[in-house]
C-alpha cells in the first residue's frame, strides 16, 4: 500500500510548481492560451482527490479487520497511512482551490480587457454619432438649405465638426477623469 502513494508528494509539489509558474504569468500579462492546460491539471487534481479517497477508505476498511485482530503494529502502521493518504488529499484540495483561484484571476483580466475595450468604443461611438448625423444631413444637399446656397457653408459645417469633436473630446477625458 506505501508503494502507490510512494512518490505522490513529489507529483503534487510539481502541480505546485506548474500553479505558481502560472500565477507568476497571469501577473506578468505573459499567459496566453492556457485553457487546456488549466483543464487537464483540474482533472488530473480531480482524478489524485478521487484516488485518495478511495485510498483512505480502503485502509480504514482494513484497519477495521486489523482492529479485531489486535495487531498493534498493524493498527498503528495503517493508521500513520491513512494519516498520510488523507495529507496527501488535503494538499490536492488545496491545490484545486489554488487552481480555481488562478482560473478567477485569468477571467478578471480578461473581463478588465472587455470592459476596456468596451469603453473605448463607446467613446469612439459618442465622439462620430453626433459628426455621422451632421454630415449626413448636409450630404442630403436639400434644396431649401440656405447654407448650401452660401460660399462659406460646407466650410462652416467642417469646422463645426471639427469644434464639436474637440468639446467632446474635453468633456469625454474630464469625465473619464471624474469617474476614475
Amino acid at each position: 500500500m506505501e508503494y502507490l502513494v510512494r512518490e505522490d508528494l513529489y507529483i503534487l509539489q510539481g502541480y505546485e510548481k506548474t500553479l505558481s509558474d502560472f500565477a507568476s504569468k497571469m501577473e506578468s500579462d505573459k499567459i496566453s492560451n492556457t485553457s487546456q492546460d488549466f483543464l487537464y491539471m483540474r482533472n488530473e487534481l480531480n482524478a489524485l482527490f478521487i484516488y485518495y479517497e478511495q485510498l483512505a477508505n480502503m485502509a480504514q476498511t482494513i484497519e477495521q479487520v486489523v482492529i479485531q485482530s489486535e495487531d498493534e503494529t498493524a493498527q498503528t502502521l495503517l493508521s500513520l497511512y491513512i494519516q498520510r493518504v488523507n495529507h496527501l488529499a488535503s494538499i490536492t484540495h488545496a491545490q484545486k482551490e489554488s487552481l480555481t483561484q488562478v482560473l478567477d484571476m485569468k477571467q478578471a483580466k480578461l473581463s478588465e480587457r472587455q470592459n476596456d475595450l468596451v469603453n473605448l468604443l463607446t467613446i469612439v461611438t459618442s465622439i462620430f454619432t453626433p459628426l455621422t448625423f451632421i454630415t449626413g444631413w448636409f450630404g442630403m444637399n436639400f434644396i431649401n438649405m440656405h447654407l448650401l446656397k452660401q460660399p462659406w457653408g460646407y466650410a462652416a459645417c467642417i469646422v463645426f465638426c471639427i469644434l464639436l469633436t474637440f468639446v467632446q473630446i474635453i468633456v469625454i477625458r474630464k469625465w473619464r477623469i471624474f469617474h476614475k
